[in-house]
């Protein structure tokens, strides 16, 4: 129980010599390597950072442990005057005299780590208009479609930033998201991805996307008339069978608005010794239906023969 006794005045022995030790370990000098964050100033405004600069520079300093230790548990910025900089590449000379030690006394430069050239690239400014993309995929549930393609508000962003850069970017696209098994109308706030250029930033950082979802709906159309195309023309040609039946799907909405005059079947009939031919029939119907099955798929075509009235003498 000896180790116990007096144990107050054992833990303040201790801390005095720790303070001790602080006290002289903070007084010697050392010479020491601080990174710099670079801060570029007085950007011209017509100007912006066409490509990403160096932003640390690296210093060897002296001092003492006390100084040292206040400038490291400080903010290290090394601003830099681009006031005078032009458009395109070029070459900044920075010079150890201008690294700043925020008043503390007792530290001195000794020089830089690295090269005493920062290479910085500027460029005009610009500004430029795209449409924007939706990178959701939305997968309907059983017995449900999408009924149109998603609407976004906005649908277009201002970009901003390096001409050079901005020619790269001719739209931007919001994050991408997969949404499952969806049997209703849907509303999503969405961001936007980062453009893909150095330095341009956008308008427009989320968006509003609105899906309509319809239950999905088949209907067959009995006797929608064969159209011939081609270079011959359709009155010197049979078509059997002349009708056909389409039977359509999509939207439940679309559906039930489909009038057969908005459904357009062809043929497009090639002869070359022959005088009949079978083709397949090719069935159209506005967006967003789809044809799933023609009933026939094929139709004979044949070429009228032409009659002729002999004269007598």
């Amino acid at each position: 129980m000896r180790l116990l006794r007096n144990m107050q005045i054992k833990i303040l022995a201790v801390i005095f010599a720790m303070v001790l030790w602080f006290h002289v370990a903070t007084n010697q000098r050392y010479d020491l390597e601080v990174l710099y964050t670079i801060s570029f100033v007085n950007i011209p405004e017509s100007l912006v950072m066409a490509q990403e600069p160096v932003d640390e520079v690296a210093v060897f300093l002296r001092g003492s442990g006390k100084a040292l230790m206040h400038l490291m548990w400080g903010e290290r910025r090394w601003p830099v005057d681009l006031s005078r900089a032009k458009a395109g590449r070029q070459q900044i000379h920075i010079q150890a005299a201008n690294v700043p030690l925020y008043g503390i006394q007792d530290l001195e430069v000794l020089g830089l780590v690295d090269d005493d050239t920062l290479t910085v690239t500027l460029d005009s400014l610009g500004h430029k208009t795209v449409p924007i993309r939706s990178a959701v995929e939305i997968e309907a549930g059983e017995g449900f479609v999408c009924a149109t393609a998603p609407i976004l508000t906005p649908d277009s962003a201002l970009l901003s930033g390096p001409r050079i850069n901005l020619s790269r970017d001719n739209e931007v696209w919001t994050q991408p998201e997969l949404i499952e098994n969806v049997r209703n109308p849907i509303e999503r706030l969405l961001p936007l991805m980062p453009a893909k250029g150095y330095g341009i930033t956008s308008s427009v950082v989320q968006i509003r996307l609105y899906q309509e979802v319809e239950p999905y709906l088949k209907r067959a159309f009995e006797s929608i008339p064969v159209h011939v195309q081609g270079d011959i023309s359709p009155e010197n040609l049979d078509v059997w069978p002349t009708h056909v039946q389409v039977e359509v799907a999509g939207p439940q909405s679309a559906v039930v608005r489909l009038v057969p005059d908005s459904i357009a079947v062809t043929c497009e009939p090639r002869f070359l010794e022959e005088t009949r031919v079978v083709v397949r029939v090719l069935a159209t119907v506005p967006p967003p239906l789809q044809v799933l099955k023609l009933e026939p798929d094929s139709v004979t075509v044949q070429r009228r023969e032409r009659t002729r009235t002999d004269s007598g003498d």
